[in-house]
């Protein structure tokens, strides 16, 4: 056949019919530029495609009969390919190819994981960002996101909220991550839903058994004689130093190293892991964790650089000692870091963490020591970060409970934060200050007990802000959901944002004090460094308490503090105060349910400042003492009175759909 010609109409053709048919579409596909070659003996078609649009590949002798080629393709935004006829087929002579952009379907869901397989415990993210819904050009916001691990022996969450009742088995959101244990594989399955439809992906993970990869890599060390436990083969090592144990080991090959549980070691130095492929520094035998004991100022238990990836540190109780110069457990700038079950106790930094895929999970710190620039978890620029099942109680020392200081794709879920540094945060998200490469975007915090009630002079329990005004540290894409926020007795407020595309959907919020406090409150700060003006933020079905007799409260505030916030969505929140003598922004009297200062502010479904202050008893329980308190109780104005949102359960995770009658507040009753 006369390729060249060959090649150039039917290139054409499929270039023009793959146009036609995806303008035709529910979602229209770029154009695109198709092309034809021969390769080893079969035609190749190739053509870019949109991320989550389908395609399938006709033929035709004439241009007027059509036939579909066998397979069907998905597009990942990169080029995709189609062999059109096999080697030794019919003369394609006269036969021409066309690309078919299909109809979208209602929900192309997205499902990356970052590994599929490695040795327990196994820490693996999940991304599902990329997935795309004709309902909504927000589906990270708008659209629910279900998880199961196909781990049910994983067991309950002993931190945040619903503490020994929410499954470690589940989540929700777009980007999350979760520890496999034990070996086997797992079918991980993802559920989203935009209310009406739902589409469903699964993906298989393969951990492996610890005994077996390091089956001759395991060195067990005791403090004294006592080895029982230790795995069969391992190399049998008396030390009570853990930094010298540990390089003296890794220098001898060993990849799995096990202190003996029950037992005390020291550590003097810095502890560098310098070391190539998996390692696990764990516990070994019966008995308690084994204790880390800080004897030099300053020295660093676990040190893992950049250049060291697939740490994992299990088991242990670090021990600061209070020293002058705090000690800290744990400073990784390598990926795949797991810090796992972790007590750390009188010391300035149970972590600090940077790097890819680090996860810190049912770990603990008290009583943090060393003042200013101290703190159970600081991240800088830590990308797909996992902190969960955590209890973090600074004992009013130090700075913040966790500061995450830049960073994508993180998740912030099922921990308990409490007593922060004196007028400091319970927890902080900020930005990148140069802005140079990324945003601050794509996270999930979900599920956190937010206990500023335990604090002294607490301002401010939880903030997405830069960290001052002249920093231009750019926050987006952001789901704060399902958390309960206390404040102190004295003053305080619950949320702020200065971020832009943050939704905040079925929060508790429990104004203790006196002073002005405002549940959930929006401000631009007065930038300087160039932030953008927040916008797009959603505020929807948070529920704001407060039964103080002095003071005064505003459950949802937008303020003009140097610019307006930009077209924010206020809708569905209950606020209840029936006791405080004025608002929250000083202009009248009682509480103050919504102050908007904003542009283009959309405002439904909210309690009035009359049923704010109303005296009758709006839930079940007041003050609440039990989650279940914080429910509507029968008679009240709120129940079935809220306007239609894209928010597809409660705080409850109690499940909703387009055709649900909505109340307000974060209980749906």
């Amino acid at each position: 056949m006369d390729f060249p010609r060959f090649f150039l109409r039917t290139a054409a053709l499929a270039c023009l019919l793959a146009s036609l048919c995806g303008a035709a579409s529910a979602q229209t596909a770029t154009p695109f530029s198709a092309t034809l070659q021969s390769e080893s003996g079969a035609l190749v078609l190739r053509w870019p495609s949109d991320s989550g649009q389908h395609y399938h590949v006709e033929s035709s002798p004439d241009l007027t009969t059509w036939t579909a080629e066998p397979g069907d393709f998905t597009g990942t935004g990169v080029e995709l390919t189609s062999v059109v006829r096999p080697a030794g087929a019919v003369d394609p002579t006269r036969q021409f190819w066309r690309v078919v952009a299909e109809d979208v379907p209602p929900i192309s869901l997205a499902l990356v994981a970052h590994r599929t397989a490695g040795v327990a415990p196994l820490s693996v993210f999940f991304d599902a960002t990329s997935t795309t819904a004709t309902a909504t050009a927000r589906p990270f916001h708008d659209l629910e996101y279900r998880w199961d691990f196909g781990d049910p022996l994983s067991g309950p969450w002993t931190e945040g909220v619903n503490a020994a009742t929410s499954s470690k088995n589940r989540a929700t959101g777009a980007v999350t991550a979760h520890v496999f244990e034990r070996p086997g594989t797992y079918t991980v399955r993802l559920t989203a839903t935009d209310g009406t439809h739902t589409a469903t992906r699964t993906i298989d993970v393969l951990v492996h058994d610890p005994d077996s990869t390091f089956a001759s890599t395991t060195t067990c060390v005791s403090a004294g004689t006592d080895f029982s436990g230790a795995p069969v083969g391992a190399t049998l090592v008396t030390a009570t130093k853990f930094d010298a144990a540990v390089s003296s080991a890794l220098a001898a090959g060993a990849r799995r190293i096990l202190f003996k549980r029950g037992d005390t070691f020291t550590f003097s130095t810095t502890n560098f892991i310098n070391a190539s492929g998996e390692v696990l520094i764990g516990a070994f035998g019966a008995g308690a964790r084994p204790v880390l004991r800080a004897t030099a100022a300053g020295a660093v238990a676990v040190r893992v650089p950049a250049a060291t990836p697939d740490v994992r540190f299990v088991d242990f109780e670090v021990d600061g000692q209070s020293l002058v110069t705090p000690c800290r457990a744990i400073t990784s700038n390598g990926n795949n870091f797991l810090a796992l079950r972790i007590f750390a106790h009188d010391l300035g930094y149970l972590a600090s963490i940077g790097g890819n895929h680090a996860s810190v999970v049912d770990c603990e710190t008290f009583n943090v020591v060393g003042g200013s620039g101290n703190m159970p978890i600081f991240a800088a620029d830590a990308f797909h970060f996992f902190v969960a099942g955590c209890r973090f109680d600074n004992n009013d020392g130090g700075e913040y409970n966790l500061r995450y200081q830049g960073g994508t794709y993180g998740t912030i879920a099922h921990n308990t934060l409490r007593r922060c540094g004196i007028g400091k945060s319970i927890f902080t998200l900020r930005g990148d200050s140069t802005q140079v490469t990324y945003l601050t975007r794509y996270h999930e915090i979900a599920d956190n007990l937010f206990d500023g009630a335990s604090a002294k002079n607490l301002n401010l329990a939880a903030a997405i802000v830069p960290q001052n005004k002249e920093r231009n540290e750019r926050i987006c894409d952001v789901v704060f959901e399902r958390n309960v926020i206390t404040t102190s007795p004295g003053s305080g407020s619950g949320l702020m944002v200065n971020a832009c595309d943050v939704t905040v959907r079925n929060n508790l919020v429990h104004l203790n004090g006196g002073g002005s406090g405002w549940g959930i409150y929006i401000a631009w700060s007065n930038n300087t460094g160039g932030l953008p003006i927040p916008a797009r933020n959603r505020i929807l079905h948070n529920t704001i308490l407060s039964e103080s007799t002095t003071g005064g409260v505003t459950g949802v505030a937008l303020l003009n503090s140097g610019a307006l916030p930009l077209d924010t969505v206020v809708m569905n929140n209950f606020v209840y105060a029936p006791y405080v003598p004025r608002n929250g922004s000083n202009f009248g009297y009682g509480p103050m349910a919504v102050y908007d200062q904003g542009t283009g502010t959309v405002i439904s479904g909210n309690s009035t400042d009359a049923q704010a202050k109303s005296a009758t008893p709006n839930v079940v329980g007041f003050p609440p003492a039990a989650l279940t308190d914080w429910a509507l109780a029968p008679g009240c104005y709120g129940l079935g009175a809220g306007a239609p949102v894209p928010v597809w359960s409660d705080f409850f995770e109690t499940p909703l759909d387009a055709t649900s009658p909505r109340s307000i507040g974060a209980v749906s009753n």
